[in-house]
């Protein structure tokens, strides 16, 4: 039963992970669609990542009380249809709103996850199973972002968001008939509201918890950022690939994540230093990421440079496993959601910051009436990606190592 719980709890991760990258996509297509600019399509992208912040602590204490199978049936029939009226968009607003709704349904996503997996597992696995899970669910992106081009070539987007949402349906459906609650989880479900609220006052006044977090979201942004919205035009525009070439590139940062999860899991499950397995996990992705926007690399290199960030993208779930560590098991999957929280507020931040400094740059020039942006606009906008991991790295050093290595 734990592997079938654990198993649509990734399923449901996997999904909105999916669902999350769309607008990489059709991002041409949604300007022409709604007369927009790259502020815009960032706003757009980015109100997905507002509702997805906004809802991670109310969704760990959800879960703390309640557990996975109710809360994850109605968040992916919720997904699923916010999908569908994504598709069914007649503007810009309806499609912000129905991002918004995505955005927090997909909340019960990861956090499920994992709380599945503290609640199933023994903590000495705990690093392990994040990162398989996180890659089961990363798969989703790499899914969406390689092959939701071809599906929008074949049917239009919009067409293609309402089939993504009738798949979410099916899945509520899964969820709902196999999916349990564990036994042993009755005392935290009795745990009454002021407890719960207790736990995360008690996370919130942790600044060791702060530290995690803020390092979790620096380590994060450059990965979402490039991945989910901002690599395919870049790639398009600066290494001159077709629409599906653009979108198969991308993929593979998803695809770094989907290996290097489990790999970095396994290394965190074993290492007697945790920081320092996050700092360099951060510092390759530094220097990674730097050749691909500021040089103008062979593909190949460049393809093998973009997964390289990706796979070490994985080792920023260590700190997950940090925060399930410090918290104790009613608390658990609050300390985590503050972890998400912190994540999504910075994506909320960097994904429309670069939207903002392409549209500073812009001479405003039109190609078939959607903005065209040159390679310097991109190198430019993009410059916020190694910043980000440039403080990753310097942060990594103030996580205090005796309260928080632990073997687990």
């Amino acid at each position: 039963m734990k592997w079938i719980v654990w198993l649509l709890a990734s399923a449901y991760s996997f999904y909105e992970f999916f669902v999350r990258v769309g607008p990489s996509v059709i991002v041409s297509d949604l300007m022409k669609e709604f007369n927009i600019e790259a502020t815009d399509i960032g706003s757009i992208s980015a109100s997905y990542f507002y509702a997805y912040a906004f809802m991670q602590i109310p969704v760990g204490i959800l879960l703390d009380r309640f557990g996975t199978r109710i809360l994850l049936t109605a968040a992916a029939f919720t997904c699923g249809l916010s999908s569908i009226c994504f598709g069914l968009s007649s503007n810009e607003l309806n499609a912000v709103l129905s991002r918004v709704l995505m955005g927090a349904s997909s909340a019960f996503g990861f956090i499920g996850m994992i709380y599945v997996t503290a609640q199933w597992f023994e903590p000495k696995k705990t690093s392990l199973l994040i990162g398989i899970g996180n890659s089961l669910g990363t798969f989703g992106a790499a899914i969406g972002a390689a092959m939701l081009g071809s599906l929008v070539v074949l049917w239009g987007w919009r067409h293609s968001f309402i089939v993504i949402g009738l798949i979410g349906f099916a899945l509520a459906l899964f969820i709902a008939i196999f999916a349990k609650n564990k036994v042993q989880a009755t005392t935290h479900k009795q745990s009454t509201l002021k407890e719960l609220l207790q736990g995360l006052i008690l996370i919130m006044k942790n600044a060791q918890m702060w530290v995690i977090a803020v390092v979790a979201f620096l380590a994060y942004a450059a990965f979402d950022a490039f991945g989910s919205i901002w690599g395919n035009t870049f790639l398009q525009n600066v290494y001159h690939l077709d629409y599906k070439q653009a979108g198969l590139a991308t993929s593979m940062i998803f695809i770094g994540l989907i290996c290097g999860g489990p790999l970095w899991g396994y290394i965190a499950k074993h290492a007697h230093h945790k920081k320092l397995v996050l700092f360099i996990s951060s510092l390759i992705s530094l220097l990674a990421i730097l050749p691909i926007i500021y040089l103008t690399l062979p593909l190949e290199l460049c393809i093998v440079l973009i997964f390289v960030v990706g796979f070490c993208a994985g080792g920023q779930l260590i700190t997950f496993s940090m925060a399930i560590v410090k918290n104790p098991c009613h608390a658990k999957a609050t300390a985590v959601a503050f972890v998400n929280f912190m994540v999504f507020v910075g994506v909320s931040v960097v994904q429309p910051l670069v939207g903002i400094l392409l549209d500073l740059m812009w001479d405003k020039t039109l190609i078939k009436g959607i903005p065209h942006y040159s390679e310097d606009n991109y190198r430019y906008a993009l410059v916020v990606l190694p910043i980000t991991l440039l403080l990753a790295c310097l942060l990594t050093l103030k996580i205090d190592t005796k309260s928080l290595e632990k073997t687990h």
